[in-house]
């Protein structure tokens, strides 16, 4: 059990460092609201520039792999649902070995 967690582990880091690729077909819109909302975590949860910067860097990949989910799969499908809670589980690890402790339990406290 343990080496299916770390081979799917494995396979959704390297997934998620393909897709970085994918960060620059992002369009403007899209982009100006990501930096938007990445400012005002590292104002909410006084994000390093290095963490301000990686947090950036997985909102991107996120949603150019959910972009690519919907026009490979079809928004609505179940390929598509899949793969975005594929792409979602990658982007919480991501997220967790971004932030500290402190700012994860802030960041989640604010999110509900």
């Amino acid at each position: 059990m343990k080496k299916l967690v770390t081979g799917v582990a494995a396979t959704l880091a390297v997934s998620f460092a393909m897709n970085a690729a994918a960060v620059d077909r992002i369009g403007f819109q899209a982009r100006e609201r990501l930096e938007r909302e990445t400012a005002e975590m590292t104002e909410n949860l006084s994000l390093s520039t290095e963490q301000s910067e990686k947090m950036l860097e997985i909102k991107s990949v996120l949603f150019a792999s959910n972009r690519d989910a919907r026009d490979e799969f079809g928004a609505g499908s179940a390929e598509f649902n899949e793969a975005r809670k594929t792409n979602m589980r990658a982007f919480q690890q991501e997220l967790q070995d971004t932030l500290t402790e402190d700012q994860l339990k802030k960041h989640r406290a604010s999110r509900s």
